[in-house]
């Protein structure tokens, strides 16, 4: 089997995606006999290849609003690619440009097409345009509708985002939750000097975010929650931030104090021990579609602090810290202060090593390629 990959979300300092992706690829390698050919957006073009396996990184333009993500939009060089490698499954990570035209052109060649709804566009968009209007979200909807409707399958990161599929009119779809590396995140991680290092207090009950420092994710809410918290209790909490983005000088100018940035961390081993570091895991986003990081942290032992919205309410583990308000949300993060014993980070860990691992997404994943192939091939079969 030839699979193909193509999104626009993946950078040197993206996020979830990226991970899936690259996970994916080492799955493959490590677990297949398949071949993976990937098209990527660069600053440049170039070709990484090795056994079973190319890379086609195509030149192109940065996204004004989501940097650093690029936008794939050389039609052409995209066709060329998939003409010379002839997939048997093409699956689309991105919801703008790519899915009408590469699914016209997949049907005239027999190609199989999957999407791989990876982002909570109605939700991110409106953020972005500080807008809560139903003609927008109409439009969108309408979009979303026409450049995923004719995909053999829809893939959700979650059963909140499938049932999203459901109402714009998607039906054919499924649930495949992304996973975690369930070795590298663990409770039994941490630097030992790493309050030294930043001049933090032991006393200080660490919080951390990870993520993109952008609209999208309600960034600037993470300062009003800490500076709220700082005005309550001065010289209890300290908030450490992983991660760039546009709106990275913002947040530093409105947080007060007791902050620590460490800007993007590409390390995974470096990530896990930092979160071993750290006490308590915060989001302020209402549009995740899955939620990787949050994923991660849990692993690492964390207690998650977040908004009861979107996919959280199914990869949580506590529940109950789940907030419908700012001040809930605050008050959560000093009941999570009381729950930190190793008992109970053993328990937030072991619960997502039983429940998100990239082994059961990845396997589940290629059950799916598989079946969607012998149900195409049989109906190729019966039409001639």
């Amino acid at each position: 089997m030839k699979l193909f990959d193509i999104t626009h979300f993946y950078a040197c300092e993206s996020g979830g995606v990226k991970t899936y992706i690259d996970r994916k690829h080492r799955y493959i390698l490590e677990n297949t006999d398949m071949e993976h050919i990937m098209v990527l957006p660069s600053d440049r073009d170039r070709i990484e290849e090795g056994e079973r396996y190319r890379k086609y990184f195509l030149k192109s333009p940065l996204i004004p609003f989501w940097k650093p993500y690029r936008l794939l939009i050389d039609k052409r060089k995209i066709l060329s690619v998939i003409k010379q490698e002839k997939p048997d499954i093409i699956e689309i990570g991105s919801p703008y440009l790519l899915p009408k035209w590469i699914c016209k052109f997949s049907r005239k060649k027999g190609f199989t097409t999957i999407g791989f709804f990876h982002a909570n566009v109605e939700e991110s968009l409106k953020s972005i345009f500080r807008s809560k209007s139903s003609q927008i979200s109409h439009l969108i909807r309408k979009y979303l509708h026409r450049e995923y409707k004719n995909f053999d399958l829809v893939i959700a990161p979650s059963k909140y985002m499938e049932n999203y599929l459901h109402q714009i009119g998607i039906n054919d779809t499924t649930t495949v939750y992304l996973g975690t590396d369930t070795e590298n995140f663990s409770p039994n991680k941490k630097f030992l000097d790493f309050r030294k290092k930043y001049n933090i207090p032991e006393n200080k009950t660490l919080l951390i975010y990870t993520g993109r420092l952008s609209t999208d994710k309600n960034i600037l809410e993470l300062a009003n929650i800490v500076n709220k918290l700082n005005g309550m209790f001065p010289e209890k909490y300290h908030l450490i931030i992983v991660g760039n983005g546009p709106d990275r000088a913002k947040l530093k100018e409105k947080i007060e104090k007791n902050v620590t940035f460490l800007g993007y961390i590409k390390d995974r081993e470096q990530l896990s021990h930092i979160y071993g570091s750290c006490d308590i895991f915060v989001t302020p986003s209402k549009a995740e579609s899955f939620g990787l990081a949050i994923i991660e942290a849990q692993a690492a032992g964390l207690p998650v602090v977040a908004f009861n919205t979107a996919s959280l309410p199914e990869i949580v583990v506590n529940t109950n810290l789940l907030a419908n308000n700012t001040d809930e949300f605050i008050q959560n993060i000093i009941y999570a202060a009381k729950l930190l014993t190793p008992a109970y980070r053993r328990f937030i860990s072991e619960t997502i090593k039983e429940n998100f691992s990239w082994e059961k997404t990845f396997n589940n994943l290629a059950q799916i390629y598989e079946a969607l192939l012998r149900k195409n091939t049989s109906h190729t079969i019966e039409k001639y």
